[in-house]
C-alpha cells in the first residue's frame, strides 16, 4: 500500500500543472491502494482546473461520493465549491451558470451548518454567477459579505476578491474607468509581494486592459512575456460592451485547489 505522505511530497515536488496532471492520470489507471485512501480523493477534488470538463467533472464526482459516504460533510462542501467553479469555467451560458450557483449554494449551506468561516469561498463564487448574470449590485452583496468573514490573514484571498470588487463597482458605473484604474494600481504593491504568479497576472491583465491607449495584441505580447504558456488561458473571462468597445476582464474565483 503506497504512503500518503510519499503522495503529498510527491505532489508537491511537482510544480507544474501538466506534471501534475500525468501524476493522477498515473495514479488512476493503476489503482493503488493507499493507506489513507481519503487523501487520494482529495487529490481528484484539487484536479479540476487540469483536465477538460468531463473528465475533471468525473473525478469530483467521485470525490463527492466518497465524502458522502464517510459523512465527511465539510470535505464535501469543497467538492461542491469545485464542481461549481468546472461548470463556471466550461460556459458562461445560463444554464451552466444556473448549475454553479446550485452547487456553491450546496456548499455554502453545509459550510454554515459547522459554522466554517470556509464558507467565504462558496459567497465570493455565488458573487461571480450574479455578475456573469450581469447583476451587479447583487455581486457585490455577496462580495462584501464574503469579505466581512473572510479571515483577514488570507491576503492572497482578499486581492482576489478586491479584484472583483473592483470590477463589479466599475460594471455597475458606480466609479469611472480611471478611478478603478488608481484603486487597481494602489493595490499593487501588495500583489508583487504575493509569491502566486496568478494573481499577478490577474491583475497585470486587468490593469492594462482598463488603460485605453493599449489594445489586445498589445496586453498579450506584454504577459508572454512574463508568463510562460497562454496567459488568456488561465483566467475566467467576463466580455462587456458597457465602455463603447469590446472588453473581457480577468475575473478571480475561489476553488479548493489545495493539496
Amino acid at each position: 500500500m503506497a504512503n500518503v505522505k510519499g503522495l503529498r511530497d510527491d505532489i508537491e515536488k511537482l510544480g507544474d500543472d501538466k506534471d501534475v496532471k500525468k501524476y493522477i492520470m498515473k495514479l488512476k489507471k493503476e489503482c493503488i491502494q493507499y493507506k489513507d485512501e481519503e487523501y487520494f480523493y482529495v487529490i481528484l477534488r484539487n484536479s479540476g482546473h487540469l483536465f477538460e470538463f468531463t473528465e475533471a467533472k468525473e473525478n469530483i464526482e467521485k470525490a463527492i461520493s466518497y465524502f458522502n459516504d464517510a459523512q465527511n460533510e465539510f470535505t464535501k462542501a469543497t467538492c461542491f465549491n469545485n464542481m461549481g467553479i468546472i461548470y463556471l469555467y466550461s460556459n458562461h451560458n445560463k444554464d451552466s451558470i444556473k448549475t454553479a450557483m446550485t452547487y456553491f449554494n450546496m456548499s455554502k449551506e453545509i459550510l454554515k451548518e459547522l459554522k466554517s468561516n470556509e464558507e467565504y469561498q462558496s459567497l465570493f463564487n455565488i458573487g461571480v454567477c450574479y455578475l456573469f448574470e450581469n447583476n451587479y449590485d447583487m455581486a457585490l452583496n455577496f462580495f462584501e459579505y464574503s469579505k466581512s468573514i473572510m479571515p483577514s490573514n488570507l491576503t492572497f484571498d482578499h486581492l482576489k476578491l478586491n479584484n472583483n470588487i473592483l470590477l463589479a463597482t466599475l460594471l455597475a458605473k458606480k466609479i469611472s474607468l480611471r478611478e478603478c484604474q488608481n484603486e487597481f494600481l494602489s493595490l499593487y504593491a501588495k500583489v508583487n509581494q504575493m509569491p502566486d504568479p496568478w494573481l499577478k497576472l490577474l491583475y497585470d491583465y486587468n490593469i492594462y486592459t482598463l488603460r485605453e491607449d493599449m489594445k489586445m495584441e498589445d496586453i498579450l505580447f506584454r504577459l508572454k512575456q512574463d508568463y510562460p504558456g497562454e496567459p488568456m488561458s488561465y483566467g475566467l473571462f467576463y466580455k462587456t460592451n458597457n465602455f463603447g468597445t469590446t472588453i473581457n476582464f480577468m475575473i478571480g474565483v475561489s476553488p479548493h485547489w489545495r493539496y
